[in-house]
């Protein structure tokens, strides 16, 4: 077997080093400067996780410059709210545009690529009186944003 010369192993060892350098900053970081250890730590404090709302099952665009989550306030139903990337900044959440007044909404999913926002509702099908239970509904997105309500 040949010999493989330095200067070979220098460029690949030096290629390696580079390759693993962090070239740009995640959108994740603008919720905390916080950097995440062997400790957990409250994810978008003030942002996303309130501290006297319940606020879980995140789901981030490809993008990563729109997410969804879950949130239920002390003795009210679960609501699902968004909040969008803006000029370097996360907007503050507001409930999002499939969450219904009477229905729970919960656990929102964007598909790998982000064309459907799936969610779990309790809200009647076909405009019924009456609620099946809890069902798997999605949205599709438009050039223009999300649209509809389709039963899965």
């Amino acid at each position: 077997m040949k010999n493989i010369p330095t200067f070979v192993i220098f460029t690949l060892f030096a290629f390696l080093i580079a390759s693993c350098q962090e070239s740009e900053k995640s959108n994740l970081t603008l919720l905390s400067e916080e950097v995440p250890t062997d400790t957990p730590l409250i994810f978008g404090e003030g942002v996303i996780s309130m501290g006297d709302t319940m606020d879980f099952a995140i789901t981030f665009s490809p993008e990563m410059d729109e997410i969804y989550f879950t949130r239920r306030a002390p003795g009210e139903r679960n609501n699902i709210f968004t909040s969008k990337l803006v000029n370097g900044s996360w907007t503050v959440p507001k409930i999002a545009f499939l969450s219904s007044e009477e229905t729970w909404e919960f656990e929102p999913h964007i598909s790998p690529k982000g064309d459907r926002l799936y969610f779990g509702s309790s809200r009647p099908i076909n405009d019924s009186i009456k609620s099946p239970g809890l069902i798997q509904w999605y949205s599709q997105k438009k050039d223009n944003g999300w649209s509809g309500r389709y039963l899965c």
